[in-house]
C-alpha cells in the first residue's frame, strides 16, 4: 500500500497528460541535452496570457509577457471550484509566476477534468483581476 501512495503522483500525471492531449497546445523545448526535448502543454486566452501545465515538477505557469510589475496569484478556480495555491514569481522571468497547489493530488485530479481555469491575479498597482483560461468546450444541447 506505501508503494502505491508514492506512484499515485505519477500515475495521476499520467492520466493527465492523456486527455490533455487533446484539449492543450503542446510545446516541446530543449533539455539542454542535445537531441532531447521536454514538452509542455499550455493554453492561450483571449487577453494574451499563457497558462502552462508544467507535468514534470507538477504545477501551472501563468505567464503575462504585457504586466512587469509585481504581482501575485491570489487564487485559482477550475471548473467553479476553488483551489488553494500559493505562488512563486520567477527572479529571472518577471513575466512568469508558477502557481503550486496546497493539496497537490487534490488539484492534479481536479486539473485532469478541467473545463475553465480561473487565475485569480492581484496586481499590486491595479488590484485583482480574473485571467480566464478555457481548456475544453463543453458544448449544452
Amino acid at each position: 500500500m506505501l508503494h502505491l501512495k508514492k506512484l499515485l503522483p505519477f500515475i495521476l500525471l499520467f492520466t493527465l497528460s492523456s486527455p490533455l492531449l487533446a484539449k492543450w497546445e503542446e510545446e516541446k523545448i530543449a533539455d539542454g541535452k542535445p537531441g532531447e526535448f521536454k514538452t509542455y502543454y499550455y493554453k492561450m486566452n483571449a487577453q494574451g496570457h499563457k497558462l502552462i501545465l508544467d507535468k514534470y515538477m507538477q504545477r501551472l505557469i501563468f505567464v503575462q509577457k504585457d504586466k512587469v510589475f509585481k504581482r501575485d496569484i491570489s487564487g485559482i478556480k477550475i471548473n467553479g471550484e476553488s483551489v488553494e495555491v500559493y505562488a512563486e514569481q520567477f527572479n529571472n522571468y518577471p513575466e512568469q509566476t508558477a502557481i503550486l497547489f496546497v493539496r497537490r493530488m487534490d488539484a492534479l485530479e481536479k486539473l485532469s477534468k478541467a473545463n475553465r481555469i480561473d487565475v485569480h491575479v492581484l496586481y499590486y498597482r491595479e488590484g485583482e483581476k480574473v485571467s480566464t483560461f478555457i481548456i475544453n468546450e463543453t458544448t449544452k444541447k
